[in-house]
């Protein structure tokens, strides 16, 4: 009896093991284009000037977070040069995980082109080509142009367009904004030798002109560096949400003894 006990919890210890890693991914997945027609259809709504087009293939989080989305696009294709003549398109990097049971497919690649100008582009594209547990998540959440040389070397690029990089700083501590000295060098080598950079909300955070942020109080605030190229008057920006947080012991200076008026 305790033998035929014993088996039947097993039985359904197995059962109930098999079912969880499983229940997200029997869910439908909602998936995206391929590479290649993806690239296809992007090249045409460069070609028609069809901003709204590649809008709507952004995933609805980018739609919704990306501050004007369709001027920037519109930004993006008046950069390229002339008509495009040639292009080719290649897969750069894929990242397939599991979690929670949930799949999720991360895809880049890029859009190589040739314009009746004589001049090259590299488009880079991201998006997310398969989400079993939130359908918002699909589609592209990121696009960038640079100029290439013949070799394929880059000579200009402009920011890519994409949700703001999110930072989280703890209150009292700072946050350096400042990019590694190898892309300082990048930018300055072709020309964007001028930064600076504000806050949106110096209540919760401030930065100074070198990249730090001191925190003031909890809360977000959205930092913009603006890199300018001396020689050519183009910009370059990047966007930060800085989210200020409190710790355990912060929280309670801040609320159970009224830190906010004094701390």
């Amino acid at each position: 009896m305790i033998k035929k006990v014993i088996t039947f919890l097993m039985i359904g210890m197995i059962i109930f093991l098999n079912l969880i890693p499983t229940y997200g991914v029997s869910k439908e997945l909602t998936a995206y284009p391929g590479q290649s027609e993806a690239a296809d259809i992007i090249v045409e709504a460069i070609k028609s000037d069809d901003v709204d087009k590649i809008a709507s293939m952004f995933n609805a989080q980018s739609r919704d977070g990306i501050e004007d989305l369709n001027q920037k696009i519109e930004r993006l294709i008046s950069e390229i040069d002339g008509d495009i003549l040639i292009y080719e398109s290649s897969g750069s990097y894929q990242k397939d995980k599991v979690d929670s049971g949930y799949r999720y497919s991360e895809v880049g690649f890029l859009i190589d082109i040739t314009t009746t100008e004589n001049k090259y582009y590299c488009i880079s594209v991201g998006w997310i080509k398969k989400c079993s547990s939130n359908s918002e998540k699909v589609g592209i959440n990121h696009i960038g142009l640079k100029q290439q040389n013949e070799d394929g070397r880059v000579i200009d690029l402009w920011e890519d367009i994409s949700l703001p990089s999110k930072q989280s700083v703890r209150y009292k501590n700072e946050l350096d904004l400042l990019r590694d000295p190898g892309a300082i060098a990048y930018y300055n080598w072709m020309g964007y030798d001028s930064v600076t950079f504000t806050s949106s909300d110096e209540s919760i955070a401030t930065v100074d002109s070198e990249g730090f942020v001191a925190t003031k109080s909890p809360g977000t605030t959205t930092i913009t560096e603006t890199l300018v190229n001396t020689q050519t008057g183009k910009t370059v920006i990047n966007v930060y949400e800085v989210n200020v947080y409190l710790d355990f012991v912060q929280k309670i200076i801040w609320y159970a003894f009224f830190g906010f008026l004094w701390y």
